[in-house]
């Protein structure tokens, strides 16, 4: 109860909605952790669909969730963008063949991941432009 949300996550998410653009979580925690944790940021209305390990053989690093995701919103791969703080993570989705950005905004903060195509130190930093097809970079 009460956990704030990460800094820029509403203000991603609502430029997202406002493009009609679909959104989804893809982790590897249990679904009962991830609704606690959105719950409690305030954010779980934004995410009509939460992808959990548990939903696919596989997971991160491989592409199970991810691509398994990208089908249910009925989105190809390469016209998606994945938010990621783990190595695992960026790898996963850097394999289904999705654009990665990578967030230094994390607990563990790895360096700067050769697969992600992007790399921020918050979600703040995002470029709404990415949304919109705009190279990352």
């Amino acid at each position: 109860r009460g956990l704030p949300a990460l800094a820029g996550a509403a203000a991603l998410l609502e430029a997202a909605h406002a493009r009609g653009l679909a959104v989804a979580v893809a982790s590897t925690s249990s679904h009962a952790s991830i609704d606690l944790t959105l719950r409690a940021a305030g954010l779980r209305h934004h995410f009509p669909l939460v992808v959990s390990a548990s939903d696919v053989e596989r997971g991160k690093p491989a592409p199970d969730i991810y691509l398994h995701t990208a089908r249910l919103l009925g989105v190809p791969p390469e016209a998606c963008i994945a938010i990621e703080d783990s190595v695992h993570g960026i790898v996963a989705a850097s394999t289904a063949g999705m654009r990665v950005v990578q967030s230094r905004q994390a607990t563990f903060v790895p360096p700067p991941h050769p697969s992600a195509h992007a790399v921020i130190e918050t979600l703040e930093a995002f470029r709404h432009g990415w949304l919109d097809g705009e190279a990352l970079g």
